[in-house]
């Protein structure tokens, strides 16, 4: 009969052991694609500051998006918004308009909100994981000491 409890526990917490693996590995997801996008971020804002500089070299403009069209993921929340910005005429003068500063503060924005969010699913993934070897330690420790007070019961 208490092999039986052991045995299900033990299938219990397996069951867990699988679910936690996978929940860590979204974690990992989300994580390399708010990098992704926090790099595509900095690119753009790279991008701006050659369209703000009226010497630009016109090469330096397709470089610069190709480089930032690579680094965005096509199906990452931000990439719309960040292609967007990329495809500006380049020939603008964005300062007159007010429009360059508009866009880096939104750029920041961004920046700000994703490494934010990375800290937010980090904490939780330490939180997630205290609380997954916790269970653990707990079953573990249960076990043990059932197995000994069996034992002990057998030798008596």
């Amino acid at each position: 009969m208490l092999r039986i409890f052991f045995n299900s526990k033990k299938v219990q917490m397996d069951e867990e052991s699988l679910t936690r693996e996978q929940v860590h590995e979204a974690y990992e997801a989300q994580v390399s694609e708010l990098n992704e996008a926090t790099v595509a971020v900095d690119d753009a804002q790279v991008l701006l500051q050659i369209l703000n500089n009226p010497y630009c070299i016109s090469e330096e403009i397709p470089n610069s998006s190709s480089k930032i069209e690579l680094s965005i993921k096509s199906g990452s929340k931000t990439a719309l918004f960040l292609k967007a910005l990329i495809t500006f005429d380049s020939s603008q003068d964005f300062q007159e308009k007010g429009v360059l500063s508009e866009i880096v503060d939104y750029l920041n924005e961004f920046r700000y909100a994703f490494l934010n969010s990375i800290i937010d699913l980090s904490l939780q993934e330490a939180q997630d994981q205290e609380e997954f070897k916790a269970r653990i330690e707990k079953f573990t420790a249960v076990y043990l000491n059932s197995k000994d007070n069996l034992m002990l019961t057998m030798v008596i």
